[in-house]
């Protein structure tokens, strides 16, 4: 998803208005002020646009796992006593985190919620 997309209704709309009058000078009027406002809407666009790609990647990968070791470790369905949950694991192969607050009867149910994105991320390790 675009910078642009991220951006309010209202935001698009000004943008494209500051965007059609510095392409028609000669029609338009189209001043210091809002070039100045063209470039922040441009760097507003960058800035939401690498948040959603760092939000993106950090709904693949284990939050509580990068907070314990530094590493981004993918998260997957894992199982415990409690149930089926969404987690980490190290390059072994042993549970290195927890990640999904929620546990599940069966696999099934869990795939499910993280395919959808239906499940709550922990806060704390």
């Amino acid at each position: 998803m675009t910078g642009y997309q991220l951006m309010t209704q209202e935001q698009r709309n000004e943008w494209d208005c500051l965007a059609e009058k510095s392409t028609h000078g000669a029609s338009m009027v189209f001043t210091a002020l809002d070039g100045v406002n063209l470039k922040e809407y441009e760097a507003l666009a960058q800035r939401l646009e690498e948040e959603n790609r760092i939000e993106s990647l950090m709904d693949r990968y284990g939050v509580i796992a990068f907070a314990l070791c530094g590493n981004r470790r993918p998260v997957e369905i894992m199982r415990s006593a409690a149930g089926f949950y969404i987690g980490t694991t190290t390059d072994e192969g042993l549970p290195l985190s927890r990640e999904s607050v929620e546990y599940w009867e069966d696999e099934d149910q869990a795939l499910t919620a993280l395919e959808k994105g239906a499940w709550t991320q922990r806060e704390d390790p």
